[in-house]
């Protein structure tokens, strides 16, 4: 879940499932009611679109500037939408270990939303794991949805950007403009000295840079939690269920081998993740929220 994302959205057009757009334009109306009750009273509530996204995840993302937010499929799935044969059998169904049954559950959500069917990796494993145990319990993934949409209305309503994105990008084409006017002017013994003071230079703006963004974006990621929390009924169950739900998954792959310890921790489950806070950290300051 972030504020930016380049991800390109599947149109909505007539090549979509009917079911599919229909769930579309029920949560775009979902969005919206949320975004009214987030503004202030003397403020005009921004109309908000949804848009699909073709990745297998259960995350969404927003676009302040444009005001939509980019859905992915996994998302728009409730338990009464699968196949009574692909529902878990439990939440320690031995099938989850099963590369064989992920890729029927991949081939069957590909058909639902008329989509190109991919070889699986690891993080596609992930969360359709988490999707199986998600829907396992209809209620606390209807609230759990309601909480991540309400999280991505949040961005859009705090206009959430990523602040240094285009700084980092300023500083990359000066550097590269100012090597080039070297290497047309110079020898390419000048060339190499002046890569050998520019470059050291450059690298250390990027971590020092990187380094504040990371801040910043887990600074805006806590609002829209609890953001959401505060405003959608309901969120603060959905929200603590959606992320016990990715943190427990995350734990089985690592015990059973399905994951490396690296891939766990980029989906989130400690403070690696440069972007978001932890798992067990939104757990904890979600419960708290009032």
């Amino acid at each position: 879940m972030t504020a930016i994302s380049a991800n390109k959205p599947v149109a909505q057009d007539a090549n979509l499932p009917f079911k599919v757009r229909q769930r579309l334009n029920e949560l775009e109306g979902k969005v919206n009611a949320f975004a009214k009750k987030m503004i202030a009273m003397n403020t005009k509530a921004p109309h908000i679109t949804t848009q699909l996204l073709s990745e297998m995840s259960l995350g969404a993302c927003a676009s302040p500037s444009s005001k939509y937010i980019k859905i992915n499929s996994l998302l728009l799935l409730k338990a009464s939408d699968l196949p009574t044969k692909l529902q878990l059998k439990g939440m320690n169904d031995p099938r989850l270990q099963s590369n064989a049954y992920l890729e029927e559950v991949s081939n069957w959500i590909s058909s639902y939303f008329n989509l190109p069917k991919k070889p699986l990796n690891s993080i596609d494993k992930h969360y359709i794991r988490v999707f199986l145990q998600f829907i396992s319990d209809p209620k606390l993934s209807d609230y759990a949805r309601d909480f991540v949409l309400g999280h991505e209305v949040a961005h859009i309503i705090h206009q959430h950007r990523g602040e240094l994105f285009p700084f980092l990008d300023f500083l990359a084409n000066v550097t590269n403009l100012f090597l080039y006017g070297v290497y047309l002017t110079t020898s390419s013994a000048a060339v190499a000295a002046a890569c050998s003071q520019v470059i050291p230079m450059v690298a250390a703006a990027y971590i020092v840079a990187t380094l504040y963004e990371s801040s910043i974006s887990k600074t805006m990621e806590k609002e829209a939690d609890l953001t959401s929390v505060r405003h959608v009924k309901n969120a603060k169950e959905g929200g603590v269920y959606y992320f016990d739900t990715c943190a427990n998954d995350n734990k089985k792959a690592l015990e059973n081998g399905l994951a490396s310890w690296f891939q766990c921790y980029s989906n989130g489950d400690k403070r690696f993740n440069w972007t978001h806070p932890a798992l067990s950290e939104r757990i904890n300051y979600i419960k708290k929220a009032y």
